[in-house]
């Protein structure tokens, strides 16, 4: 078989006609005047962009549902429901929108505002009215949930990959990555009262690489400035280690959640006794970062009740947390600090 001659399909790119020709026994070269342009190959398809990663999927949920960067303990918890459910992401969506954050910052606000603010803190601009009349008119039916409308934005950038939209998401979500890794190597806090900054920040990306470079470039001073002003040198030992390291921590010790219910550890089971009575089950405890982890509850009974909670410590032995609860029939969220 002979060799291939040249690409099996014409480069894109400016060309004229050039052909070798013979008339009356004179050959000669001709070359025509005028240009014409080829702008596609007309070869295969090209490859698709690689899938994003679990992790990256519920970044881009936060961005787009609270306008913010994910917290780490955040991200590594529902990327872990992720993969529990195949990467299907509406199988856990609605879930990650309920949530005491959301009722606090977005509680106030109209269908309308609530449907808008999605394309605001995802694709830095305003619904059109014809997706803000379908999304909203799908609330109010039951055909959608807040959270649902979220992901429909995100997924429906991908239809124009080199789009304006898509650019603005994936450069947010960018920024936001950068954002997540960059606090707790930092060892800065990042709660409730560095989220509204936190979200300022991020709003400034838009489509240009400019302005990802420019948030970048400020990062340091927003962390410095959660920080207090200085950025502490990051402390290794808050969060334990490992489970059996938050086992040790808490023997002998009774943990106080509000100021109500209290729990008490051994190396896989807990007790906790509040104002309901004394429940009892077993626990997985897993360290998210320096200074957070999570806690997952299940209780005892037939009930299926079962508790997740994202932990921050502050010292060795307190902090913050924000807390999911769920039973048959029954969720309530919560957030607030804990003590040993």
């Amino acid at each position: 078989m002979p060799a291939a001659l040249g690409p099996r399909f014409p480069i894109p790119g400016e060309y004229r006609i050039v052909a070798e020709i013979t008339i009356d026994g004179v050959a000669g070269v001709y070359t025509s005047s005028n240009t014409f342009t080829i702008s596609s190959s007309g070869g295969p398809d090209p490859e698709p962009e690689p899938e994003l990663s679990y992790r990256d999927q519920v970044q881009i949920m936060y961005v787009a549902y609270y306008g913010r960067p994910g917290d780490a303990g955040g991200l590594d918890f529902w990327a872990g429901k992720l993969e529990e459910v195949n990467g299907i992401l509406k199988e856990i969506i609605d879930s990650f929108g309920n949530s005491m954050e959301f009722t606090e910052r977005f509680g106030d606000l109209d269908d309308e505002e609530l449907v808008d603010n999605i394309f605001l803190q995802l694709l830095g601009k305003n619904a059109d009215s014809g997706g803000l009349n379908f999304y909203v008119n799908g609330i109010r039916e039951g055909r959608f949930t807040l959270a649902t409308i979220a992901l429909n934005v995100a997924d429906g950038t991908n239809e124009k990959p080199e789009g304006r939209d898509n650019t603005v998401k994936t450069n947010k979500l960018r920024a936001a990555n950068a954002f997540s890794e960059a606090y707790v190597e930092a060892g800065a806090p990042y709660g409730e009262f560095q989220i509204d900054d936190a979200k300022l920040w991020l709003a400034e990306v838009d489509s240009t690489e400019a302005s990802v470079t420019a948030a970048l470039d400020r990062m340091p001073d927003l962390l410095e400035m959660f920080s207090g002003g200085t950025t502490p040198e990051p402390v290794e030992n808050f969060a334990p280690a490992d489970q059996a390291a938050f086992a040790s921590l808490a023997a002998g010790r009774t943990i106080r959640v509000f100021g109500a219910e209290s729990y008490t550890f051994t190396t896989s089971r807990f007790t906790e006794t509040g104002t309901e009575g004394t429940f009892t089950g077993s626990y997985t405890y897993r360290r998210t970062g320096m200074n957070t982890a999570t806690l997952e509850l299940t209780y005892d009974g037939d009930f299926n009740g079962r508790s997740v909670s994202m932990l921050t410590f502050l010292t060795p032995t307190s902090g913050t947390y924000t807390s999911r609860y769920t039973e048959t029939g029954y969720s309530e969220s919560r957030s607030g600090s804990f003590s040993f």
